[in-house]
């Protein structure tokens, strides 16, 4: 598995809070526990952030780390 996660935080058309995650491990992915924990860690930051970063005013790109 990738070791980040790179996530474009932006807004809907409607002005609702959107991430595009760039690298996200794709379909049939095989991951362990340890790694789906880590990957569900940085999704949940992601969603955090993605309501508080996206704006009309701000874009912005995060990469998150769900290395060992």
């Amino acid at each position: 598995m990738d070791t980040t996660l790179n996530v474009y935080h932006t807004i809907t058309r409607h002005g609702a809070p959107l991430a595009v995650v760039k690298n996200f491990p794709g379909l049939d992915a095989e991951l362990r526990p340890e790694q789906l924990r880590r990957l569900a860690q940085a999704l949940m930051l992601a969603a955090d952030e993605c309501e508080q970063l996206a704006t009309k005013e701000r874009r912005i790109t995060m990469t998150y780390h769900v290395g060992e």
